[in-house]
């Protein structure tokens, strides 16, 4: 059976080895790596921008060179609980593989994976820290990033084909994506794992609980039938706050900031195991069974930066990644600009006469 010194580059100490010990727990009270959905940014790791670095580049900004360098902090203990539940699915012979979806781009992710060794075992299958680039992260089955969820918006505004499209999703997740739809169709931090479904990332079925930062992304996950835990996040913001994960010492930020979070987790996700509802399983192209257990509320457990741990976590690592300009546009700007032009005249077509209901 696998065991902790098989986990590549974890460092042994008390704290890890508590937060190992905890992802086998959970893989053994059934809850699978495949059922957890996780966000990225101020879940996974925190970030952060330099002040004095983004105000010496303006001058290139104002020529529409956005390149930037970001600092990142995987969180203590984070991977620690991930190769517990990565090992214990193995032994039981379960999906051992997370799921990752994240309102940013695959470049940034790939790039920012490359630095953790053993995330590629994590992800799995056909990701690789030493073998291809970041269309890898683009296309891989078991991660969803700002371009796949454009790429699902722009065939569901389509209002000829929508209905059909959404008909083989359960009455909740309908609903919540008609609404999504209407209301904010530019938010791509609308998670619920029938998108993913639609896209064809079928591999992304089985999510029961989100793992979020963002309190609209908990709640949409929620309305569509499941539960979730909201981690509430501290990102430094500077210029009166109008600059997100932003601050002039970056990696004195990163170095401080409470981050105690993932025996919080662990605890959370077990207690919504017992809670929630078994999550009905929903495929695309075929209705949705039954739930095994009567329906309760989906729930939500919201976890503070404070949350106590009972291990002293280790020091941090922290790296930096340096993001190109034309990366950015290409993977972030762009796809949501097409989103919103796309929007625009599916409205327009909606409100023109010859649509309207009643016309002559």
């Amino acid at each position: 059976m696998p065991a902790f010194e098989d986990a590549p580059g974890l460092a042994r100490t008390a704290f890890g080895e508590a937060m190992y010990a905890r992802g086998r727990e959970l893989v053994s009270r059934g809850i699978l790596p495949a059922h957890l959905l996780w966000d990225a940014d101020e879940v996974l790791w925190d970030w952060a921008l330099s002040g004095v670095r983004l105000f010496s580049r303006l001058p290139l900004a104002l020529f529409g060179n956005l390149g930037h360098r970001e600092y990142i902090a995987v969180r203590p203990g984070l991977l620690e609980l991930l190769w517990g539940m990565h090992h214990e699915a193995l032994a039981r012979g379960e999906d051992p593989y997370l799921r990752i979806w994240t309102s940013g781009y695959p470049w940034r992710l790939w790039r920012i994976l490359r630095e953790v060794e053993g995330f590629d075992a994590l992800l799995g299958p056909p990701f690789s820290r030493e073998e291809g680039g970041a269309a890898i992260i683009s296309n891989h089955p078991r991660v969803f990033t700002r371009p796949d969820y454009v790429r699902v918006m722009l065939r569901l505004l389509n209002h000829e084909t929508r209905a059909a499209q959404l008909a083989p999703l359960s009455p909740a997740a309908r609903a919540t994506i008609e609404r999504q739809l209407v209301h904010g169709v530019d938010d791509s931090g609308f998670k619920i794992p029938e998108l993913a479904i639609l896209d064809g990332k079928v591999a992304f079925e089985p999510a029961r609980f989100l793992i979020d930062d963002a309190r609209r992304n908990v709640e949409w996950f929620k309305d569509a039938g499941r539960s979730a835990v909201h981690v509430k996040s501290h990102a430094p913001r500077i210029f009166f706050g109008k600059i997100p994960n932003s601050t002039w010492t970056p990696i004195r930020f990163l170095e401080t900031t409470p981050s105690t979070l993932i025996e919080a987790i662990a605890t959370a996700l077990l207690s919504l195991a017992e809670d929630a509802p078994t999550a009905p399983r929903r495929v695309a192209g075929a209705a949705p069974s039954e739930p095994s257990r009567a329906p309760q509320q989906p729930a939500t457990r919201s976890l503070g930066p404070s949350s106590p741990s009972t291990q002293p976590e280790p020091p941090r690592r922290i790296f930096h990644v340096d993001i190109p300009s034309e990366v950015l546009w290409r993977e972030w700007l762009h796809p949501m600009r097409e989103l919103r032009r796309a929007q625009k005249r599916a409205r327009a077509l909606l409100s023109s006469p010859s649509d309207r209901t009643g016309t002559r």
